[in-house]
């Protein structure tokens, strides 16, 4: 029998290839009462079958990773399962995330996020949105 308290939570997959920075993600997010990480990637093409297996609600994404980048993956994901949502955590600088391009080509990305720029409680409330949207 599953815990209602669980039920309730935001379910999300954290895809990043630094395994330090999986950990600082999951503490950071183990803090909130509505946020459960219910799993990790540490590419892209790992991240394509745990969502298969897992159904998160929101993917915390790296852009940059091996063997598929986050922008395959997060299609693939999208194509996968088109209620996934997707926050997209990016070192890369010159992606201008505002852009009507990414925001047309990549309208499942729910979020673009700079890993130097970003405060934890910015994470937090972009996975918040991201799960909010229909």
């Amino acid at each position: 029998m599953s815990d209602r308290r669980e039920e309730n939570k935001i379910k999300v997959l954290v895809v990043d290839d630094n395994l330090t920075t999986q950990r600082e993600l999951k503490t950071l997010l183990e803090l909130e009462e509505d946020v459960a990480v219910i799993g990790f990637a540490n590419d892209g093409k790992q991240a394509v079958t745990e969502i298969q297996k897992l159904s998160p609600d929101v993917v915390l994404m790296d852009y940059v990773m091996p063997r598929m980048n986050g922008l395959e993956a997060a299609s693939a994901m999208h194509q996968l399962d088109p209620d996934v949502k997707i926050v997209m955590l990016s070192v890369v600088n010159g992606i201008d995330h505002d852009s009507p391009r990414v925001n047309n080509n990549y309208g499942y990305i729910y979020g673009w996020l700079s890993k130097s720029l970003v405060l934890p409680e910015e994470i937090v409330d972009a996975i918040r949105k991201a799960a909010r949207t229909s």
